[in-house]
C-alpha cells in the first residue's frame, strides 16, 4: 500500500479517501488514504471543600487518526498507528504549556486554578510523521463570585407571673412601645427601664412580666460559580454557597416585645427575667462552638450557542441550586439552635415555678451554665 498521506481536517471536517491508480494487469484498486488527524479538548478542575475557588484546572486534548476506504462503496474506517507527538494548549489567548500525547492519543496540561471572568481555552496539535496538525475548536471555563450579608433572626419570649405581688389583672391596653436603644441590653444591663411598661397585660400573655428577645444569626454569604463550556456550546455550571469569615451569634434583648406590669417591678422578677436572657446568650455561644461548616452545593447544564448566551443561564440554574442547599441547611441549624435554647428556658421555668421557687432560683442562678450543657450535649451540642 501507498505511504500514508497527511492532511489538516480543521473541527467539523469529514474524513475524505482517494483511489490510486489501477496498475497494469491488477484485478483490484488499491486505495490510498488521505490521513488526517482530529483534535478535541475538554476540561475538567479540581475543587477541594477547603477551597474557596478550584485548585486547579486541567486542560485534556484527545487527538484521533484518520480513515481509508477500500472501495467507492465502502465506509471510512479508522486506520493507522495511534497519534504521536505533542499538543500545544492555549488559555485566554496565550500560550500556557506542551504535553505530549499518550498511548492512547491524549495529552493533558495541569495549571492552577482560574481568576474571575470568562478564559477561552484551545488545543493545537503538533503533528507527526503520519498525521498532520490540527487544532480544536474553543472551549472556555468562567469564574463568578459575588458576597452577600445575611441576617437570619427568629424570636423567642418568656412570661412570669405572682412573682412578689398579687395576680395581675387581665385585660387592658398596651402602652406605645418606645423604639429600642441603639444597643440592646445585656443579661447584665438589663433593668426595668428597658421594659415596656403596661397597666395590664395583653389578653394573650397573661403575665406580670414578659421578656422578648431574638436569637440573631449574621454572616456574609459567598456564591462561587464556575462554568464550563465545551466546543458544542452546552454550559455545565457548578455553584457552592459557603460562609465568608466568622459568623456572629447572638441573644439579643427585644423592647417591643417585653413588658413589665406597673406595680409587678421586683427584684426577684428582674433577676429571674435577667436570667432568661443570660440561658439564651449562652446557649448562642454553644452554637457558634457547634456550628457545622456549611456548604450548599448545586449544579446546572443548559445547551447554548455560539453566542454564550447560555453561560449566564448555567450558572443562574447552579447557583439556585446551591442557595436552596445552602439555605436547608442553615434552616435545620436554626431549628436545633431555637429548640434548645427552648427546652433550656422550659427546665429553667419548671423547676423555678417561674421563679417563685426561691432555693431553685438561686440553684439555677449559679449553675445554668451547667444544667444548660446537660440539655445541649443531650440534643447532639458536644463542644
Amino acid at each position: 500500500m501507498d505511504k500514508f498521506r497527511t492532511r489538516l481536517q480543521v473541527e467539523g471536517l469529514d474524513q475524505r479517501w482517494l483511489p490510486s491508480a489501477v496498475a497494469t494487469g491488477s484485478t483490484a484498486a488499491v486505495a490510498t488514504a488521505l490521513m488526517s488527524s482530529r483534535t478535541s479538548i475538554s476540561l475538567g478542575y479540581a475543587w477541594p471543600t477547603s477551597s474557596e475557588t478550584p485548585a486547579s484546572v486541567t486542560l485534556t486534548a484527545r487527538v484521533g487518526g484518520g480513515a481509508v476506504a477500500t472501495s467507492a462503496l465502502a465506509a471510512a474506517t479508522p486506520v493507522g498507528p495511534t497519534p504521536t507527538g505533542s499538543v500545544k494548549f492555549y488559555y485566554d489567548g496565550a500560550v500556557v504549556g506542551t504535553a505530549t500525547l499518550d498511548g492512547s492519543g491524549t495529552a493533558r496540561l495541569t495549571r492552577p486554578g482560574p481568576t474571575p471572568g470568562r478564559h477561552p481555552v484551545m488545543a493545537e496539535y503538533q503533528g507527526d510523521v503520519n498525521y498532520a496538525a490540527s487544532t480544536s475548536g474553543q472551549a472556555a471555563i468562567s469564574l463568578n463570585q459575588t458576597t452577600d450579608a445575611v441576617v437570619d433572626s427568629t424570636d423567642w419570649g418568656y412570661g412570669d407571673g405572682n412573682v412578689g405581688g398579687t395576680t395581675a389583672p387581665t385585660g387592658g391596653v398596651a402602652s406605645t412601645a418606645a423604639a429600642p436603644p441603639p444597643a440592646p441590653p445585656t443579661s447584665d444591663t438589663l433593668t426595668w427601664d428597658n421594659f415596656t411598661k403596661l397597666a395590664a397585660p395583653p389578653a394573650d400573655k397573661p403575665y406580670a412580666a414578659f421578656i422578648g428577645a431574638k436569637n440573631d444569626l449574621k454572616f456574609s454569604r459567598q456564591v462561587t460559580t464556575t462554568t464550563i463550556q465545551d466546543e458544542t456550546y452546552l454550559s455545565t455550571a457548578e455553584a457552592r454557597v459557603k460562609i465568608k469569615g466568622d459568623p456572629a451569634f447572638k441573644a439579643v434583648f427585644n423592647k417591643a416585645g417585653s413588658f413589665i406590669v406597673r406595680g409587678k417591678e421586683t427584684d426577684s422578677l428582674l433577676a429571674h427575667e435577667k436570667l432568661h436572657l443570660a440561658i439564651a446568650e449562652y446557649v448562642a455561644t454553644k452554637a457558634a462552638a457547634n456550628f457545622p461548616e456549611t456548604i450548599g452545593a448545586g449544579s446546572g447544564s443548559v445547551q447554548g450557542t455560539k453566542d454564550q448566551s447560555q453561560d449566564a443561564a448555567a450558572l443562574n440554574k447552579a447557583r439556585a441550586a446551591a442557595l436552596k442547599d445552602f439555605n436547608t441547611k442553615i434552616a435545620t441549624f436554626r431549628a436545633t439552635w431555637d429548640k434548645l435554647n427552648q427546652q433550656d428556658q422550659d427546665a429553667y421555668d419548671a423547676e423555678t415555678k417561674h421563679g417563685v421557687v426561691a432555693d431553685a432560683q438561686d440553684d439555677w442562678a449559679a449553675n445554668y451554665q451547667a444544667k444548660a450543657d446537660v440539655i445541649l450535649k443531650a440534643g447532639g451540642w458536644t463542644k
